[in-house]
């Protein structure tokens, strides 16, 4: 198993549980083009596109293509995982822990992604309280 895979894994089922679609995505991109301070027709303008292209986006009317999506998010000044991941503090922590999994060699990762997997049952299970003795 490699870094990317068990990554890829974990991410699927817990971490990024937000289904995306036209609506998030385009309300993700409004939110961060407001807060750069741009206009949706002159950042349209400003990537060479149709004056109303992200504006289309963002009222879910269409997705960019992947290219696109590279443009705007160089433009926003934010990578594509910063650009879906919401939770800033969670992917402080991801920013650590990955360059750190990438020094494993594929039994540690099998190693690490199992004590996740298992950490994650047992936070979903319910605790017990301990019996008084």
């Amino acid at each position: 198993m490699n870094i990317y895979k068990a990554t890829s894994d974990i991410c699927d089922t817990t971490l990024f549980s937000l289904k995306w679609n036209k609506h998030s995505f385009g309300l993700r991109l409004a939110k961060l083009r407001e807060a750069a301070g741009i206009s949706a027709r002159q950042m349209s303008l400003d990537l060479g596109l149709n004056k109303n292209y992200i504006n289309s986006i963002e009222s879910g009317k269409n997705y960019p293509a992947l290219e696109g999506f590279f443009n705007i998010c160089d433009y926003l000044h934010v990578d594509p995982f910063t650009f879906f991941y919401t939770d800033d503090n969670t992917y402080q922590s991801f920013a650590y822990f990955i360059p750190l999994l990438q020094k494993l060699n594929s039994e540690e990762i099998q190693h690490v992604y199992q004590m996740v997997k298992l950490s994650l049952i047992h936070i979903s299970e319910p605790t017990r309280p301990e019996p008084i003795s």
